[in-house]
């Protein structure tokens, strides 16, 4: 999880994503990380 932060923080000084979406992201992933449901993660 750390290095996906890392990661966010990169790529919004760089401008290729907005605050908002790394944000709704991150979310998703945690829900996914929660869940355990890895195979139907995709919407």
């Amino acid at each position: 999880m750390r290095s996906n932060r890392l990661l966010g923080s990169a790529l919004i000084e760089h401008n290729l994503v907005k605050f908002e979406d790394l944000e709704a992201a991150n979310e998703r992933l945690l829900e996914i990380a929660t869940t355990g449901d890895l195979r139907h993660s995709r919407k």
